[in-house]
């Protein structure tokens, strides 16, 4: 048995990696496993998981990170009433005056960092909004006007709802994907599954 993380949901290219894997190995029997957005790496880390699909960037040593994919431009969630919701796009500057959710730990403040910045590259001061656990409970507070959220293409794409509009935001390094998983841990079915995520992404 081969147990995968990912955060929020398992989309349909990431869901057609496992369908493959699972042709090529009849042997393996997956199991996808939801893990919070607030702790991506605990239960790789714990061994809950053998290994996860989560947001870069990945800086723990004991992590080996796999295939990088799904390389986009990240996207902000604001409320449908939102003074930016009517504009084409953002700029990472004009974050300055506007309160994004944040995400609470135990994920690495690095990380969070990167998922919900402090700071405009300009050096401005971000006001910080509610801190919260899954990508769910940030679209809601989203939606209730407690901030706004920047988001991974591929999650952009998955949440459209009428009481939050999607705009493109610029200015900052686009998000990505990374299949990770321990170093100490890595087994021959870990590393298999990493080749068909890697063949899957090229082709």
């Amino acid at each position: 048995m081969l147990r995968v993380g990912f955060v929020g949901s398992l989309d349909e290219d990431l869901a057609g990696l496992v369908r493959a894997f699972q042709r090529d190995h009849p042997g393996c029997e997956v199991h996808t496993v939801e893990i919070p957005l607030a702790d991506p790496f605990g239960p790789v880390l714990g061994g809950d998981v053998d290994a996860a699909i989560v947001l870069t960037p990945v800086r723990e040593s004991v992590l080996a990170v796999g295939p990088v994919f799904s390389e986009a431009p990240l996207s902000l969630a604001v409320p449908a009433r939102h003074p930016l919701a009517d504009r084409p796009s953002v700029r990472a500057e004009d974050l300055a005056g506007h309160a994004l959710v944040r995400i609470a730990g135990p994920a690495p403040r690095y990380w969070r960092d990167a998922q919900s910045p402090r700071l405009t590259p300009g050096g401005r001061a971000i006001p910080p909004g509610p801190a919260v656990s899954t990508v769910q409970e940030g679209l809601a507070m989203v939606a209730a006007g407690r901030g706004a959220m920047p988001l991974c293409g591929p999650t952009a794409r998955r949440h459209v709802r009428g009481d939050v509009v999607i705009v493109p935001l610029t200015g900052l390094p686009d998000s990505a994907l990374a299949l990770v998983w321990h170093r100490d841990r890595a087994t021959a079915v870990v590393r298999a599954f990493a080749g068909t995520v890697a063949a899957g992404v090229r082709g």
